[in-house]
Protein backbone atom coordinates (compact mmCIF):
# COMPACT_ATOMS: atom_id res chain seq x y z
CA UNK A 1 0.00 0.00 0.00
CA UNK A 2 3.28 2.24 0.82
CA UNK A 3 4.33 1.74 -2.29
CA UNK A 4 1.01 2.35 -4.30
CA UNK A 5 0.81 5.93 -2.37
CA UNK A 6 4.55 7.08 -3.30
CA UNK A 7 4.09 6.24 -6.95
CA UNK A 8 0.93 8.00 -6.69
CA UNK A 9 2.51 11.09 -5.33
CA UNK A 10 5.21 10.97 -7.76
CA UNK A 11 3.10 11.10 -10.28
CA UNK A 12 1.01 14.15 -8.96
CA UNK A 13 4.59 15.89 -8.41
CA UNK A 14 5.52 15.19 -12.27
CA UNK A 15 1.59 16.44 -13.77
CA UNK A 16 2.07 19.53 -10.89
CA UNK A 17 5.55 20.31 -12.27
CA UNK A 18 4.52 20.09 -15.69
CA UNK A 19 1.51 22.53 -14.84
CA UNK A 20 3.93 24.81 -13.85
CA UNK A 21 6.52 24.62 -16.18
CA UNK A 22 4.32 24.90 -18.92
CA UNK A 23 2.70 28.11 -17.69
CA UNK A 24 6.03 29.66 -17.36
CA UNK A 25 7.18 28.46 -20.75
CA UNK A 26 4.19 30.71 -22.31
CA UNK A 27 4.39 34.09 -20.07
CA UNK A 28 5.72 36.88 -21.56
CA UNK A 29 8.82 38.17 -20.70
CA UNK A 30 9.09 40.94 -18.51
CA UNK A 31 8.02 44.11 -19.57
CA UNK A 32 7.08 42.36 -23.06
CA UNK A 33 3.58 40.91 -23.59
CA UNK A 34 1.91 37.35 -24.70
CA UNK A 35 0.65 37.04 -28.15
CA UNK A 36 -2.50 34.74 -28.76
CA UNK A 37 -1.11 31.37 -29.88
CA UNK A 38 -2.87 31.41 -33.52
CA UNK A 39 -1.20 30.17 -36.68
CA UNK A 40 -2.21 31.98 -39.98
CA UNK A 41 -1.91 29.14 -42.97
CA UNK A 42 0.42 30.14 -45.73
CA UNK A 43 -0.45 29.67 -49.71
CA UNK A 44 2.71 27.07 -49.62
CA UNK A 45 0.98 25.40 -47.15
CA UNK A 46 3.06 25.70 -43.94
CA UNK A 47 1.71 27.73 -41.43
CA UNK A 48 3.25 30.74 -39.35
CA UNK A 49 2.00 32.09 -36.16
CA UNK A 50 1.98 35.76 -34.38
CA UNK A 51 5.52 37.31 -33.05
CA UNK A 52 7.58 40.45 -31.95
CA UNK A 53 6.38 43.55 -29.75
CA UNK A 54 3.01 43.93 -31.93
CA UNK A 55 1.75 40.35 -32.45
CA UNK A 56 1.50 40.36 -36.24
CA UNK A 57 1.69 37.27 -38.29
CA UNK A 58 5.07 36.24 -38.95
CA UNK A 59 5.76 36.29 -42.88
CA UNK A 60 4.83 33.50 -45.20
CA UNK A 61 7.95 31.82 -46.37
CA UNK A 62 8.69 33.85 -50.37
CA UNK A 63 6.57 36.90 -49.13
CA UNK A 64 7.64 40.50 -48.03
CA UNK A 65 5.50 42.88 -45.26
CA UNK A 66 3.95 46.31 -45.52
CA UNK A 67 3.73 47.35 -42.18
CA UNK A 68 0.93 50.55 -40.75
CA UNK A 69 2.39 51.14 -37.46
CA UNK A 70 -0.09 53.92 -37.46
CA UNK A 71 -3.00 51.91 -38.08
CA UNK A 72 -2.28 48.86 -36.88
CA UNK A 73 -2.57 46.47 -39.65
CA UNK A 74 0.32 44.52 -41.70
CA UNK A 75 -0.23 43.07 -45.44
CA UNK A 76 1.83 39.96 -46.55
CA UNK A 77 2.72 40.60 -50.26
CA UNK A 78 4.57 37.97 -52.97
CA UNK A 79 8.45 39.13 -53.63
CA UNK A 80 7.61 40.26 -56.83
CA UNK A 81 6.04 43.23 -55.14
CA UNK A 82 9.71 44.16 -53.25
CA UNK A 83 10.48 48.20 -53.90
CA UNK A 84 6.66 48.64 -53.61
CA UNK A 85 5.23 52.14 -52.74
CA UNK A 86 2.93 53.72 -50.85
CA UNK A 87 0.29 56.24 -51.88
CA UNK A 88 -1.80 57.33 -48.96
CA UNK A 89 -4.79 59.41 -49.46
CA UNK A 90 -8.13 60.15 -47.65
CA UNK A 91 -11.73 59.04 -49.05
CA UNK A 92 -14.82 61.32 -47.32
CA UNK A 93 -17.65 59.70 -45.66
CA UNK A 94 -20.51 61.82 -46.63
CA UNK A 95 -23.98 61.59 -44.51
CA UNK A 96 -26.55 60.14 -47.08
CA UNK A 97 -29.53 62.33 -46.08
CA UNK A 98 -28.21 65.29 -46.49
CA UNK A 99 -25.05 65.36 -48.34
CA UNK A 100 -23.01 66.64 -45.86
CA UNK A 101 -19.43 65.60 -45.90
CA UNK A 102 -19.28 64.52 -42.45
CA UNK A 103 -15.56 63.22 -41.91
CA UNK A 104 -12.35 61.31 -43.61
CA UNK A 105 -11.10 58.00 -43.91
CA UNK A 106 -7.23 56.90 -44.56
CA UNK A 107 -6.65 54.79 -47.56
CA UNK A 108 -3.47 53.25 -48.28
CA UNK A 109 -2.64 51.88 -51.22
CA UNK A 110 -0.06 49.62 -51.57
CA UNK A 111 1.72 50.26 -55.30
CA UNK A 112 3.12 47.23 -57.16
CA UNK A 113 6.62 48.52 -58.82
CA UNK A 114 6.20 47.72 -61.86
CA UNK A 115 3.21 50.52 -62.03
CA UNK A 116 3.80 53.22 -64.71
CA UNK A 117 1.32 56.01 -65.60
CA UNK A 118 1.65 54.47 -69.42
CA UNK A 119 0.58 50.98 -67.65
CA UNK A 120 -1.02 51.39 -64.27
CA UNK A 121 -1.35 48.31 -62.48
CA UNK A 122 -3.77 47.19 -59.71
CA UNK A 123 -2.76 48.54 -56.41
CA UNK A 124 -3.90 46.61 -53.22
CA UNK A 125 -5.96 49.05 -51.41
CA UNK A 126 -6.92 49.50 -48.13
CA UNK A 127 -9.25 51.98 -46.23
CA UNK A 128 -8.78 52.96 -42.67
CA UNK A 129 -12.70 53.38 -40.95
CA UNK A 130 -13.54 54.34 -37.13
CA UNK A 131 -15.56 51.87 -35.76
CA UNK A 132 -18.88 54.77 -35.61
CA UNK A 133 -17.98 55.45 -39.50
CA UNK A 134 -18.31 51.79 -40.32
CA UNK A 135 -21.27 51.22 -38.45
CA UNK A 136 -22.78 54.48 -40.22
CA UNK A 137 -21.55 53.03 -43.78
CA UNK A 138 -22.88 49.37 -42.53
CA UNK A 139 -26.32 50.80 -41.53
CA UNK A 140 -26.70 52.70 -44.70
CA UNK A 141 -26.37 56.07 -42.73
CA UNK A 142 -23.13 57.18 -44.85
CA UNK A 143 -21.54 56.63 -48.45
CA UNK A 144 -18.08 56.73 -49.43
CA UNK A 145 -17.94 56.51 -52.73
CA UNK A 146 -20.10 56.58 -55.64
CA UNK A 147 -20.33 52.72 -56.06
CA UNK A 148 -23.83 51.46 -55.20
CA UNK A 149 -22.42 48.99 -52.95
CA UNK A 150 -20.16 49.22 -49.36
CA UNK A 151 -16.75 48.40 -48.96
CA UNK A 152 -16.00 44.94 -48.13
CA UNK A 153 -14.37 44.48 -44.39
CA UNK A 154 -11.25 42.53 -44.80
CA UNK A 155 -10.26 43.24 -41.09
CA UNK A 156 -10.97 44.79 -37.67
CA UNK A 157 -8.90 46.48 -34.73
CA UNK A 158 -10.21 47.78 -31.07
CA UNK A 159 -10.32 50.75 -33.42
CA UNK A 160 -10.52 50.68 -36.91
CA UNK A 161 -12.03 48.45 -39.76
CA UNK A 162 -9.94 48.22 -42.62
CA UNK A 163 -11.56 47.75 -45.94
CA UNK A 164 -11.74 47.14 -49.16
CA UNK A 165 -13.32 49.85 -51.52
CA UNK A 166 -16.03 48.90 -53.28
CA UNK A 167 -15.30 48.33 -57.78
CA UNK A 168 -11.71 48.81 -56.48
CA UNK A 169 -10.65 47.11 -59.83
CA UNK A 170 -14.09 48.36 -61.64
CA UNK A 171 -11.05 48.73 -65.00
CA UNK A 172 -9.24 45.79 -64.50
CA UNK A 173 -5.93 46.95 -64.78
CA UNK A 174 -3.00 44.26 -65.37
CA UNK A 175 -2.42 42.79 -62.38
CA UNK A 176 -6.21 42.35 -60.99
CA UNK A 177 -6.29 38.83 -60.45
CA UNK A 178 -2.77 39.11 -58.33
CA UNK A 179 -4.16 41.66 -56.08
CA UNK A 180 -7.93 39.65 -55.71
CA UNK A 181 -5.66 36.32 -54.82
CA UNK A 182 -3.43 37.88 -52.25
CA UNK A 183 -6.19 39.76 -50.34
CA UNK A 184 -8.40 36.11 -50.75
CA UNK A 185 -4.96 34.49 -49.15
CA UNK A 186 -5.97 36.57 -45.46
CA UNK A 187 -2.61 38.94 -46.30
CA UNK A 188 -4.09 41.45 -44.43
CA UNK A 189 -3.62 41.19 -40.53
CA UNK A 190 -4.25 42.92 -37.32
CA UNK A 191 -1.36 44.13 -34.91
CA UNK A 192 -2.10 44.42 -31.76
Amino acid sequence: MKSYLNILLAVLAVVVLGVVFTSFDNAPAPGGIACTEEAKLCPDGSAVGRTGPNCAFAPCPGTIAYTNSDYGFALALPQSWNDFTVVKGTREVRDIATGLVVGSAPTVAIRHPKWTEAVPRQDVPVDVYTLAQWEGIAAGKYSVGAAPMAPTELARSSRYVFALPARYNYAFPAGFEEVETILSEGALSVLR
